[in-house]
């Protein structure tokens, strides 16, 4: 399996750096991983062609996360795609992604591709072609801190994915709602560590399990300005957790 950073930004928008999206691939699917506002674009960039995406799944629906989604789709229809296309997405949100999807004119009947959107449940995992095995599991980034009486509890949901290969588990963090969400992970063995920079306090993680064991630790979804501050944190660690992260540069490819 191959992995590219289509983007490592976070939710702030910057000139150069697209929003935090991911492509797994081999020769029988490409998986993108969450489709902020900009995708499209930042597919193009990548010389990645759009309609060779099989599959999508999101971590939760925020617009860095989520809102490029609908212009994804219809260039896709633009592009005379006939290949079917399968969203996962939390059962919680799939009413919702429909409903995104509906208000910006993208309907079945409409597109020139079956359109398949497929709930995931938290901790039950899913098969994609039978290549891949993904875990969902909850994290805390998304939570009505605010109380709001508007909006369907059960609205407040994200995710983070365990994601395994014949060969590798990896642990994409997506956004957290700080470092103590890594103890959501402790029982699951990951080789590699896709870490989410935004919301974490480095000078925190020395006691952290999931952060220990990993034997690789990619940093991504920051913002170009933040990374010196990140990387003066990162003094007050064990020199052992150091010297296995890693900044993530955009358009950068692994294997796993």
């Amino acid at each position: 399996m191959k992995l590219i950073f289509i983007g490592t930004g976070s939710g702030k928008v910057e000139v150069d750096i697209f929003h935090a999206s991911y492509l797994i691939y081999n020769s029988e699917i490409k998986l993108l991983l969450d489709c902020g506002d900009s995708v499209s674009r930042a597919l193009l960039n990548n010389k990645i062609n759009i309609n060779s995406i099989t599959h999508i799944l999101i971590s939760h629906n925020h617009p860095d996360h989520f809102m490029g989604l609908p212009n994804l789709i219809n260039q896709m229809h633009l592009l005379n795609r006939k290949k079917d296309l399968t969203i996962f997405t939390h059962v919680n949100l799939v009413e919702a992604t429909r409903y995104l999807l509906y208000m910006n004119y993208i309907f079945d009947e409409k597109l020139s591709f079956n359109l398949n959107v497929v709930a995931f449940e938290h901790e039950t995992s899913l098969s994609i072609q039978d290549v891949l095995k993904v875990i969902p599991v909850r994290n805390n980034h998304i939570r009505n801190k605010y109380n709001v009486k508007s909006v369907n509890e059960s609205y407040f949901v994200s995710s983070s994915f365990i994601i395994q290969s014949k060969t590798n588990s990896v642990l994409f963090t997506s956004d957290l709602m700080d470092e103590r969400d890594l103890n959501l992970f402790e029982k699951y063995e990951v080789k590699y560590l896709f870490l989410e920079s935004t919301h974490i306090d480095f000078t925190k993680l020395n006691g952290y399990r999931t952060i220990q064991d990993a034997d690789k630790i990619f940093l991504t979804h920051y913002e170009k300005d933040k990374i010196k501050i990140i990387q003066k944190q990162l003094k007050k660690l064990n020199p052992s957790i150091v010297s296995k992260m890693f900044f993530i540069r955009q358009s950068e490819m692994l294997k796993f």
